[in-house]
């Protein structure tokens, strides 16, 4: 399964290089059970806690928020933003997943997509590229 995903970003990140989409690698760090991830500003922290919640916290640990009221989150990465966060949830039995965009204001993550292989932020942080039956790319601001 990790090679088939592995495969999909390349050709992910291939079919959009001559785009104007400027790709992020993931900034996503995995910590046991939970999924955490600091944002470039160094001031927040968001994680995947029990039941798959999403909170957000200080890096000083002050100011804990719940992002989303929903659960079963196993993945998040930062956009280069820092405006939203792109979620999934677990794999479906062709090895993809509900992609959600999440900003910082605890409204509901808004789903853009029932099943993708891989997805990536460009650079301004207002667009996600993502695989699933073909290449797509969202605007977030929208």
């Amino acid at each position: 399964m990790k090679k088939h995903l592995s495969i999909l970003n390349v050709v992910l990140l291939i079919c959009l290089q001559g785009s104007s989409l400027a790709l992020q690698p993931p900034q996503t760090v995995r910590a046991a059970n939970n999924t955490q991830a600091q944002n470039d500003d160094s001031q927040s922290i968001a994680y995947i806690g029990r039941g798959g919640i999403v909170w957000l916290v200080n890096s000083d640990g002050s100011n804990r928020k719940q992002l989303t009221s929903d659960g079963g989150y196993e993945e998040l990465v930062w956009a280069p933003d820092g405006q939203n966060l792109a979620l999934t949830k677990g794999l479906d039995d062709s090895y993809r997943r509900p992609l959600y965009i999440q900003d910082m204001t605890g409204n509901p993550a808004k789903k853009i997509s029932n099943g993708v292989y891989a997805f990536a932020w460009n650079a301004q942080g207002n667009r996600i590229a993502y695989i699933s039956d073909e290449i797509y790319v969202h605007d977030v601001k929208n």
